[in-house]
Order: structure tokens, then sequence, then C-alpha cells
């Protein structure tokens, strides 16, 4: 079973972001299902070890491939609150601006 997402470079909102987490939420449940079935067909087989690697392997590859899309979409979601904090934050300044004058506090001797 392959697992396609969009490219994450095409995220341009939140929403798209929060669309993207919910796939990888059901992709990462897709794929443990799949292993659990795997898993179960893997002790009929002569070969038990080496077939549960393989499962093993396969589940962790697509891991992988998930964990690099939710990466991609928090860190989209994370870039964009900052901006948001940041924006707010360059108002709040414009709004209420430092004195001209800032007061020198005397060293201690």
């Amino acid at each position: 079973m392959r697992i396609d997402f969009p490219s994450t470079a095409r995220i341009k909102s939140v929403e798209q972001a929060d669309t993207v987490l919910d796939s990888v939420e059901l992709s990462r449940a897709q794929i443990e299902w799949r292993y659990q079935q795997i898993e179960q067909i893997c002790y009929t087989k002569f070969f038990t070890n080496s077939c549960l690697s393989d499962a093993k392997h396969q589940r962790r590859t697509d891991l992988a491939r998930v964990k690099k899309i939710e990466v991609e979409a928090n860190f989209f979601k994370r870039k964009n609150t900052v901006e948001k904090m940041d924006k707010a934050l360059a108002e709040k300044n414009i709004l209420s601006p430092l004195p001209a004058h800032v007061p020198e506090i005397p060293d201690k001797p």
C-alpha cells in the first residue's frame, strides 16, 4: 500500500495544514492496522522472523514518510503563529511607541 500526500510545498493555509495533519493521523492508523494484519499472516509462515522483519521494515518506512509530512505541516502552522505574533507585536509597538527619553539607571558603587 502506497501512501500519497500532496506536496507540502503547496501548503498555503492553516486549514490546509490541518487537513494534511488529519490525513497523517488516518494514515498512521492504516499503517498500524496493515502491520497487525501482516503480523498475523507471518505467524502462519515457516520463515516467521524474516516475514516479521520485512513487515517491520515496511512499517518504519511508511511511518517515516508520514512523519516527514507531519513535521512540515506542523512547521507551517508554527511559522504562521509566529508571523501573527510578530505582526501583533509590531502593531502594538506602533500604537504605543517607546518614550523618546529613557532614564538612565545609576551604577551602584
